[in-house]
């Protein structure tokens, strides 16, 4: 099932990027990294094939808060999920404002991280 899905990671921490793709890749999926905003908005104009998108918040050249807001304009139903180290109040309703209905916190458990793609992708609430 996995497999025909494409999912765009955008983190600024190569071990978090690396860490993200191989789980995701172990489950199916494949898996486009960016090492920032910028990096992963050009991505997503390129190849306009991505099933989901994780996202990092805190990164060089395009945060993840103009990159979630850049996506949402293009396809307002697109799937979603950011992830950061800080879950603060404030970041957690910019993300929402923004359209973002899926959250991991870091450092994440791999299962944590395969389960919400998949519901995500699914469409279904996360608990």
């Amino acid at each position: 099932m996995a497999g025909k899905y494409k999912v765009l990671i955008a983190d600024d921490e190569d071990d978090i990027r690396m860490i993200g793709q191989a789980v995701l890749m172990g489950k199916g999926y494949d898996v486009v990294p960016a090492e920032d905003g910028q990096k992963a908005w050009e991505a997503y104009q390129e190849q306009k094939n991505f099933s989901v998108l994780l996202t990092d918040i805190d990164m060089p050249r395009m945060d993840g808060i103009e990159l979630v807001t850049k996506i949402k304009e293009d396809n307002p139903n697109f799937p979603i999920v950011v992830f950061t180290a800080r879950d603060s109040d404030t970041n957690r309703e910019l993300i929402e404002k923004a359209g973002v209905g899926y959250f991991i916190e870091k450092p994440f458990e791999n299962t944590v991280l395969a389960e919400t793609i998949g519901k995500a992708l699914r469409g279904e609430k996360q608990e």
